[in-house]
């Protein structure tokens, strides 16, 4: 692990603070998460920039962030709260080279900038099992080079950064389990909260965990500590409270709503995409808990078949052995599909790639197995059948990791990019710019002028950035943009209306005006249509 040197000596004398603050030492670890991140940014570079195969949330994310840096009224609202902060603001950077915009590019660089977490989260978890060298150096690279992790990561999902998160959570908490320690349910706590940073619906795992600690601890205290499960509960909820609390706060200063971002984000959920398969099973699994369930345990199962055995296993030993900790464990590995199955419920998206965190389970338990047979020593060469045994489960680990890569080209049909992956890999072909997106970026880019179209920032990412030119729009990150929405006279020229889709979320401008694609408005003229875009030209001049 990397470690400051505060408090070296040199000569007999103590480094002076300049010093001690600035050198900084690279180990191992280290260097194999930046590999492990510049092989993640390698990959979106092919998939994303040469096969177009971003994710729609790489490309509203771009979206978004080229209007932060080139937009018509540049404010940090274009930071956006629909979707959490961690990716967007990883992705910043990206955002403010143009030729990093296209087709998403810069969201997932950002996700993949983040890919090498992996290695310090899966790090930390086997040498808290006492694995020995090389078995530790199998089990890291089996998480941190799953394919499905990479895939996510490359293609601007967030699920690579969620499961290290994830991982490090599970981790510490099962470091507790095994022998109490504040500091590492502390540690659970961080790690649980910034992943809330990275998918809001994580934060349904934080009551779920709390209670299996304290049901655990207070199996395990004695009398005279009637308060301690307690504290130990309290410890683990805090820094997830002030994580949540912050981002709480940082949304209620622009806006004057402290909730907003929990309302926009089940927004953006129930927009779907531009996918009619994708939108019918949104209709079929919301509100339908049986369904629901079966949709979520079936892909968990399929993403992480040794992680529902190893979960299941940990649950059947821990009721068989009253073995509370086990128990524990298996139920919160469990778990973890319950915040897409819930956010499925409430009409959310139901993709497969949000359940590829179904990794998980499996290191986490294979990690207790040794932290309980080893208590964190690593064995020493002649206790050679036990390094045997750890070496031969990272193997089967880092097996089972490479066959994961078989279930992309099986992602449900609309899903995107996993349900195109298969043919523009294997093909070397790119996936084709929609002509209609195409038609009407090349229509905006020689007729309209700076602030001149109105624009929904999640229903037209795409035609935003192959403008190449984010000044042109009006987007919600503008300074009245609500008031110009309902009368766009005077200030817009243009507005771009995209035709709704049954069963989807109605968007910014349908909320306006229902009708709005079909017949427009009084004063708005039919300027330019091209497929599933209509332009209309408001009945006054723009003034910009």
């Amino acid at each position: 692990m990397s470690s400051l040197q505060l408090g070296e000596r040199s000569g007999g004398q103590q480094a002076s603070r300049r010093q001690r603050l600035t050198r900084v030492a690279i180990g191992p670890v280290e260097a194999s998460a930046l590999a492990v991140s510049l092989l993640a940014c390698g990959l979106a570079v092919f998939l994303v920039g040469v096969l177009h195969l971003g994710s729609p949330e790489a490309l509203g994310r771009t979206a978004r962030l080229a209007t932060l840096w080139d937009g018509y009224d540049r404010t940090l609202i274009a930071f956006g709260y629909d979707r959490p902060p961690l990716l967007t603001a990883l992705a910043t950077p990206f955002a403010a080279v143009p030729i990093l915009r296209d087709h998403g590019l810069a969201g997932a660089l950002g996700a993949s900038v983040a890919a090498g977490a992996g290695v310090l989260a899966a790090a930390g978890v086997a040498r808290r099992a006492g694995l020995h060298r090389t078995a530790a150096v199998i089990f890291v690279a089996a998480f941190a080079l799953n394919p499905l992790l990479l895939f996510a990561a490359a293609t601007g999902q967030p699920e690579a950064l969620l499961a290290a998160l994830l991982l490090a959570s599970l981790g510490q908490f099962a470091a507790w389990l095994h022998r109490e320690s504040t500091a590492a349910v502390i540690g659970s706590g961080v790690a649980l909260g910034l992943a809330f940073w990275v998918r809001y619906d994580v934060l349904l795992l934080a009551p779920v965990m709390a209670w299996l600690l304290r049901w655990a601890g207070k199996h395990r205290q004695r009398v005279d500590e009637g308060e301690s499960a307690d504290a130990q509960a309290f410890a683990f909820l805090t820094p997830v409270v002030f994580m949540v609390g912050l981002w709480t706060l940082l949304d209620w200063f622009p806006a004057g709503d402290p909730g907003r971002y929990l309302g926009l984000a089940r927004d953006l959920a129930a927009l779907g995409s531009d996918s009619q398969p994708l939108l019918e099973r949104m209709a079929g699994l919301r509100g339908d808990l049986p369904r629901a369930l079966g949709w979520g345990l079936a892909w968990f199962a399929a993403l992480g078949p040794l992680s529902v055995f190893a979960a299941v296993a940990l649950v059947g030993a821990g009721v068989s052995r009253r073995d509370r900790p086990s128990a524990a464990l298996g139920l919160a590995c469990l778990a973890l599909p319950l915040p897409t199955i819930v956010s499925v419920m409430g009409g959310g998206q139901p993709l497969a790639a949000h359940l590829m965190i179904a990794v998980v389970p499996v290191f986490v338990a294979a990690a207790f197995r040794e932290q309980r047979l080893t208590d964190g020593v690593a064995p020493q060469a002649e206790a050679t059948p036990h390094r045997r045994t750890q070496t031969t489960t990272a193997l089967v680990l880092l097996l089972g990791s490479l066959l994961s890569a078989a279930v992309i080209p099986f992602f449900p049909a609309g899903e995107r990019p996993g349900a195109d992956a298969f043919d523009a890999v294997t093909r070397g072909t790119p996936r084709a710019v929609p002509k209609d997106v195409e038609a009407m970026a090349v229509w905006i880019r020689e007729h309209a002028q700076p602030g001149d179209v109105l624009v929904d920032s999640n229903r037209h990412a795409e035609v935003i950035l192959a403008t190449g030119r984010p000044r042109l729009f009006r987007t919600d990150a503008d300074r009245g943009e609500e008031a110009t929405l309902f009368d766009p006279v005077g200030l817009a020229g243009y507005l771009l209306v995209r035709r709704p889709l049954e069963g989807a979320g109605e968007g910014r401008m349908e909320r306006s005006t229902p009708s709005l694609f079909a017949e427009g408005r009084p004063s708005l003229t039919l300027a330019f249509e091209s497929g599933e875009y209509r332009l209309y030209r408001v009945g006054e001049a723009a003034i910009p």
